[in-house]
């Protein structure tokens, strides 16, 4: 009891101070005073910044055994790593009181008294300005009362914010983050590039180049992602990564030090949709406590080929010729009719001389077509297509290819392929061994150097479609 008074009067007196001494900015945590372990509860931040705006982080320290999960963000970038759940807002909301929300898992090992604390970083005049909370005890036993700790009239565990006013020596190691350094090239050329690649019927790799030179300090950049796909993130280059409301966005407390970036997503299609669609998007950054923005260049998003399914009777409309031999017979009848000795012989010839033409004619030309396709199809596996300029060398290191690799501009791609059979089976043994590295590669055939589609080479060759 003696610890909740002594507490609840630092907590006046910090209150008092930051009302009479403080710039107004004030963080209230809202936590259950006690909790059962192996249970979820939530926690509110209550946020009181005034009139301020532009970049800023908020960042809760949470104890061992305990997580948190998104719940309420205010268009900040949430993120849990290491034990402490982030904030980070590249403008914050317009009202002068807002707030957050998160999930807090403890899992059945937390026990006793936990500790939760952190702090509010915001830019003022080009300064970094910081206001702690905390510590505030969470009892976890079998109890799992809901009181709530608040700022209010019951303030027993209300520990309420204190405000760093002399900011210009901060804690730690005596500097000002880059994070919350301006640019020291305002001028500094900026740009970006997107650059998507197919990788399965269903996916592709999105690589983005960055050209920051000199910027330092807050960025974020985002595309804007089509209906019916989804983002996962692959690279990153120390940057926190999410995907909410069709964006998928990139956000760095402190850029790298390199001038040039490359990040990537995998974009992954749910719904094929009716045409190809576009991605658009930008990259802002801060200078002198103004967000800058960058337009990103427009990206289609070129839908794969399709392997069509082969209809396996497709032999049988070649009897429709049969009819048409008909008329040679009679010629045969009027010849056979001269013998007048044995004229059921003739009647018999007659109906041979019927049959065998026909079954000639059927046969023969389906020979024909057989041996001449042949030799003329070259079954291929495809692994890519790009309108950009990529090289060989490029994709045999991004897929790991050791085969040569061929290129075809067809319709406006380059498309790169690779193996050689006469015998579709030979193409699909080879899609199977590559889909390892290349998960969208498909057989493609070619017809004395003409592309054509597989199902009309399997119908002429009188070859068989494996799956």
């Amino acid at each position: 009891m003696l610890k909740y008074i002594i507490l609840l009067i630092n907590s006046i007196s910090i209150l008092f101070y930051n009302i009479f001494f403080g710039d107004g900015v004030t963080i209230t945590p809202k936590l259950p005073a006690n909790a059962k372990p192996g249970t979820e509860f939530t926690a509110e931040m209550v946020i009181k910044k005034g009139s301020i705006g532009g970049f800023s982080k908020l960042q809760i320290d949470l104890p061992q055994g305990f997580t948190a999960k998104e719940l309420e963000s205010k268009g900040g970038t949430f993120s849990f790593v290491n034990g402490a759940v982030k904030y980070i807002w590249t403008a914050l909301p317009a009202d002068e009181e807002f707030t957050v929300k998160f999930i807090i898992v403890a899992d059945a090992s937390s026990e006793g008294t936990k500790t939760v604390q952190g702090k509010f970083s915001y830019i003022l005049n080009n300064t970094k300005q910081q206001v702690d909370f905390g510590p505030v005890d969470i009892i976890m036993d079998g109890a799992g009362t809901s009181a709530v700790i608040t700022n209010t009239s019951v303030p027993t565990n209300t520990v309420a914010a204190t405000t760093t006013t002399n900011t210009t020596t901060p804690s730690g190691d005596g500097k000002v983050p880059e994070s919350f350094s301006p640019p020291k090239d305002p001028n500094a050329a900026v740009s970006s590039n997107r650059r998507i690649t197919n990788i399965s019927a269903t996916e592709y790799d999105v690589v983005i180049e960055i050209k920051k030179e000199n910027i330092k300090g807050f960025a974020k950049y985002t595309d804007k992602i089509p209906a019916g796909f989804k983002a996962t993130g692959i690279k990153t280059n120390g940057a926190s990564f999410s995907f909410s409301d069709q964006v998928a966005k990139f956000v760095w407390v402190s850029l790298p030090s390199a001038e040039e970036l490359q990040i990537s997503y995998k974009l992954i299609m749910d719904t094929k949709p009716d045409a190809n669609p576009v991605i658009s998007g930008e990259f802002s950054y801060l200078e002198n406590d103004q967000t800058q923005k960058i337009v990103a260049p427009e990206t289609t998003v070129n839908l794969p080929q399709e392997e069509t399914p082969v209809v396996t009777n497709t032999v049988t409309p070649t009897n429709t010729v049969v009819p048409e031999t008909n008329t040679v017979t009679p010629t045969t009848n009027t010849v056979a009719a001269t013998n007048t000795v044995v004229p059921e012989t003739n009647t018999v010839t007659a109906t041979t001389n019927t049959v065998d033409p026909v079954a000639t004619n059927t046969i023969v030309p389906e020979t024909n077509v057989t041996k001449i396709t042949n030799a003329s199809l070259n079954f291929q596996v495809q692994i890519g297509a790009f309108r950009n300029n990529i090289s060989v060398d490029r994709i045999a290191s991004v897929y790991n290819i050791n085969d040569n690799i061929r290129t075809d501009m067809h319709e406006g791609y380059t498309k790169f392929l690779i193996g050689s059979y006469s015998e579709y089976k030979g193409a699909r043994d080879k899609r199977e061994s590559v889909k390892g590295k290349v998960s969208g590669a498909f057989v493609t055939v070619y017809n004395n150097g003409k592309r054509i589609t597989v199902q009309e080479a399997l119908m002429i060759s009188n070859q068989k479609w494996l799956r």
